[in-house]
């Protein structure tokens, strides 16, 4: 390693880069990554994992998948020391424990 001033060559200018008209919500930024497209892929992916692995389907769907995404976001933001205190009856966040239950026969993700 030699220590000497770093030196660039970039091809975007001023005029590369400008602010939208509008701001979009922080769901529709989501969306343009994670679309109904990929939510059904997830899905079918995971089934097929299910049966390669267990020799049986989980039976998930896109909208499973999609409540499961948004609830492990969520879990990164508020944080529990155990995954069960989602659920627990003193420690009960809402949030996750009404969209999804915890003891979910072959959870999608956890395969």
């Amino acid at each position: 390693w030699r220590n000497k001033r770093f030196e660039h060559q970039s091809a975007a200018n001023e005029n590369t880069f400008r602010m939208p008209d509008q701001l979009s919500s922080p769901c529709s930024y989501f969306a343009r990554f994670f679309d109904e497209e990929l939510f059904q892929l997830i899905a079918e992916q995971t089934n097929l994992y299910s049966c390669q692995l267990r020799g049986t389907s989980i039976n998930t769907n896109p909208d499973e998948v999609r409540s499961f995404i948004g609830m492990k976001l969520i879990m990164g933001i508020v944080k529990m020391p155990s995954v069960d205190d989602y659920w627990s009856e003193g420690t009960r966040y809402q949030k996750i424990a009404n969209v999804m239950s915890v003891k979910r026969p072959m959870s999608p993700m956890s395969l």
